[in-house]
């Protein structure tokens, strides 16, 4: 039987993480010899939950963006939304 190395990343709230578990979990069942491997931010609730439920993780320093901003942090001529509204590519 083949064996599985398979990379699960996804976090932040409950939300998102105790889904991945049960994804693991099943793929677990499915193909015991799986080795499995969760990918986080490092200082997130996903650091304790996955360890609990028998997975290793390796935390990662990532932030989310600041999206009150987003608009203003843009390079070039007119905002974002401004083009979506318009239908506009940024140019290559």
């Amino acid at each position: 039987m083949r064996k599985y190395r398979i990379i699960i990343s996804g976090g932040g709230t409950g939300g998102h993480i105790f889904p991945a578990i049960s994804i693991a979990n099943t793929f677990k069942k499915r193909f015991p010899d799986a080795e499995i491997l969760f990918v986080g931010a490092e200082d997130r609730m996903e650091m304790d939950k996955v360890p609990a439920a028998g997975y290793k993780i390796v935390g990662l320093p990532v932030s989310g963006f600041d999206r009150a901003h987003f608009d203003e942090q843009r390079e070039g001529h007119g905002s974002f939304s401004e083009k979506l509204a318009l239908g506009e590519e940024d140019d290559p």
